[in-house]
């Protein structure tokens, strides 16, 4: 597919595996220069090294985004490897543990946050002043159907997702473009989505924390809203 994005400068965050490491490896086939990142060096390298058959440049970048020196980086590396930045991807993110509203801490609170929100909002941020000076930029926001259909055993990760849509719903549309996707059915780890059945968990020897939520409750797929040259809301069939 030819989308006319050969030559642009991309960062995907959390991009070692999953969601991420599709999303940029698709940016890689389209002739971007990409930039994936992750926490774990090893496991960032065999990324990045799968994506160099193709038909852009692909640089590895070992930061830890929840932090604000990380975030800000991995914006900077990029930025120094091929001169600016076109489109950042904030894909990091996680649920962290599994568990009803009375069984979370306030330090499991933060960590989601920090991963959801302020791992974006400090990548944004740091992107931003190089995108308004070339006066073209593109950010996308991986979110979940979560945060507008949430799920009763992870209320620290509904309410993270509900606010990163907020955060993107709320850019003016005129002064920059952002995206918001919601990815679903995709395996992530030990996680999948709500709808799924439970095969496969027992063969790893992990219960399907999903598992505990009756049929009925579970998420309904949603079909893709919104109008052009504005926040669209993905969710697949």
């Amino acid at each position: 597919m030819e989308l006319g994005l050969a030559g642009k400068v991309v960062l995907v965050t959390g991009s070692s595996k999953g969601i991420g490491r599709s999303i940029a490896a698709a940016f890689a086939r389209e002739g971007c220069n990409v930039v994936v990142n992750g926490r774990h060096a090893a496991e960032l390298e065999v990324a990045a090294a799968e994506m160099r058959g193709a038909s852009g440049a692909v640089h590895a970048v070992v930061a830890d985004v929840t932090e604000a020196e990380g975030a800000k980086r991995a914006v900077e590396e990029t930025v120094r490897r091929f001169g600016t930045i076109h489109v950042l991807v904030n894909n990091a993110g996680g649920v962290g543990r599994f568990a009803a509203f009375a069984e979370l801490t306030d330090d499991e609170w933060l960590d989601v946050f920090k991963l959801n929100v302020l791992s974006a909002v400090r990548a944004t941020r740091a992107a931003l002043p190089h995108m308004q000076k070339q006066k073209w930029g593109r950010i996308i926001n991986i979110s979940s159907e979560s945060g507008t259909q949430p799920d009763p055993i992870m209320p620290h990760y509904n309410s993270s997702k509900a606010a990163l849509n907020s955060l993107t719903k709320g850019w003016n549309p005129h002064q920059h473009r952002l995206a918001r996707l919601y990815p679903h059915s995709a395996r992530r780890g030990n996680v999948r989505a709500a709808s799924e059945s439970t095969r496969g968990f027992p063969r790893r020897g992990r219960e399907n924390p999903f598992a505990r939520i009756p049929a009925e409750h579970r998420p309904r797929p949603g079909w893709q809203i919104g109008r052009n040259c504005r926040h669209r809301r993905f969710s697949c069939i």
